[in-house]
């Protein structure tokens, strides 16, 4: 569920979903990146709201599941590069973001307890380009996960690029 973040369906998502030659063409026309689509439901365990400047630079405000109950909404800042789109995964970003549990804020001890758990789970990852790169895998869209150039099918995810008023919500 974790590797969701950091950093993306149906047939009436695939036309909207399939990979172009600019990965960020959706997040330009205004749509948003659902993680791990449930078409039934319109949930996503994380969405990733773009905002992509001319030159391929990106900055993105990513909502997600981190643990059962806990949602985290946080933002990062990153890169088209090539069909990839990339970002170094900064710990300061997690910590910085806000944290609810079971749609409330989180108390300060709550918040404590969980970026204790946050950095510990980043502490690989932290420092290290993750890029994602969409392809298509039966009927819908599936981001392949890289890692400092290093493909990790253990994070590869489902996608699907809704638009804001679909409805879609951050759920587990």
């Amino acid at each position: 569920m974790f590797e969701a973040f950091a950093m993306l369906a149906a047939a009436a998502l695939q036309t909207a979903d399939a990979p172009t030659d600019d990965p960020l063409a959706p997040a330009r026309a205004g749509r948003v990146r659902c993680i791990d689509p449930d078409v039934a439901r319109h949930n996503c365990s994380s969405i990733v709201r773009f905002r992509v400047q001319d030159d391929g630079r990106f900055e993105a405000t990513v909502s997600g599941i981190i643990e059962p109950r806990v949602m985290i909404v946080y933002k990062i800042s990153g890169e088209v590069q090539g069909n990839a789109v990339c970002s170094i995964v900064r710990v300061d970003d997690f910590l910085a973001g806000k944290l609810y549990v079971e749609d409330k804020p989180a108390t300060a001890l709550e918040a404590n307890a969980i970026r204790g758990r946050l950095v510990t789970r980043l502490s690989e990852l932290s420092g290290k380009r993750r890029c994602f790169i969409d392809g298509t895998e039966g009927p819908g869209v599936t981001a392949n996960v890289t890692v400092n150039g290093l493909l990790h099918p253990e994070m590869k995810q489902s996608v699907a690029w809704v638009s804001p008023t679909d409805g879609y919500a951050v759920a587990e």
